[in-house]
């Protein structure tokens, strides 16, 4: 497969309340990688590929993304949104947007000029405080309270394999796994039966992974996720280097065995690797994976990202390649236990 192609397609397409059209994108891809493929009524995709044995190990990525939904439809064609997940709302004025409506329709957060806003110049505003312009005289025609809202922008190669998009949180992961799944069939049937999980509603939630664990009750698991990347101004204790590698989790809720064996995995075919220590939850879907059902020991992958929740978060395609390639060494020698 041509992994920037996927993840381009994968990341300009949405994933947002009712409009998953990613998830119907993703699942044509796995079909010719795996046994079946099936979407939930989430929208959540299942692909499983069947093993030798009746072990299971879930690969697991959430496909939503963050955006707006629309709450109220103003006169001359202007909407007031609410968040869907965690969106950074500092780059929101002048951001493009579409508006998927009875149609889709193109709009803009407006910004009130420099010049007349010269003692909040320092501020940026609530949410509640910004319209998107859509340039109709009567957006009612069209627009109706509930409709969702994504960033208009398309993905593009930067310098050096980098790339910057929306949704790359986390379409990254997403595409990952669709390449973890040509990997580990590339050589025939695995020993393990593995089931490919992307997943809906982690943006608001982790609702996806919660009914997608219960349902695919796997032996052990391996949630793949952004995490923070490192920029300037950032902490960097806290941060992974874009394009060293994948970044394993270390946490009291992950299971040391799936840990270590992602690490062996890693070192026994000289895959880069990065630590990420947390003193807690992480954060993702690996928090509900792990006490699904009675406990599912679960692991966690995640790809550095720059500029998380904005419309032009950046990765490195080499990260992506890496993720894919300790998940195949990992089903390769067997998973963990």
């Amino acid at each position: 497969m041509d992994l920037k192609q996927t993840l381009f397609k994968l990341c300009d397409s949405n994933f947002i309340g009712n409009i998953h059209t990613a998830a119907q994108l993703a699942a044509d891809m796995l079909k010719a990688y795996t046994d079946d493929v099936t979407i939930d009524d989430t929208g959540s995709v299942a692909a499983v590929i069947k093993g030798k044995t009746h072990k299971k190990i879930m690969l697991q990525a959430h496909i939503d993304e963050v955006g707006m939904v629309v709450t109220g439809v103003l006169d001359n064609g202007f909407l007031k949104t609410a968040k869907v997940g965690g969106v950074d709302i500092r780059v929101l004025p002048a951001s493009s947007v579409v508006i998927h409506a009875k149609e889709d329709i193109k709009g803009v957060f407006g910004s009130v000029p420099p010049h007349l806003s010269k003692d909040n110049e320092d501020k940026y505003p609530d949410l509640d405080k910004l319209c998107i312009d859509t340039g109709l005289d009567n957006a009612k025609d069209i627009v109706s309270v509930g409709d969702y809202v994504t960033y208009d922008i398309k993905a593009v190669e930067l310098q050096n394999g980098f790339i910057t998009a929306k949704s790359l949180d986390d379409r990254a992961a997403c595409t990952a796994l669709i390449y973890a799944a040509e990997l580990i069939t590339k050589n025939g049937t695995p020993d393990c039966t593995v089931v490919i999980s992307l997943t809906s509603g982690e943006e608001i939630g982790n609702r996806g992974a919660t009914t997608a664990a219960y349902a695919v009750d796997a032996d052990e698991a391996v949630a793949v996720d952004v995490s923070f990347g490192i920029s300037p101004c950032t902490p960097a204790e806290k941060c992974g280097v874009c394009s060293k590698g994948a970044m394993i989790g270390i946490s009291p809720v992950l299971s040391k065995a799936v840990t270590n064996a992602l690490v062996d995995a890693a070192k026994e075919n000289g895959l880069s690797i990065q630590y990420e220590g947390m003193g807690g939850e992480t954060s993702t879907d690996a928090d509900v994976i792990s006490i699904t059902k009675s406990g599912i020991p679960c692991g966690l992958l995640s790809i550095p990202l720059r500029y998380m929740h904005t419309p032009v978060e950046i990765i490195s395609l080499t990260d992506v390649e890496n993720v894919a390639n300790i998940l195949a060494a990992y089903v390769k020698k067997g998973g963990a236990f």
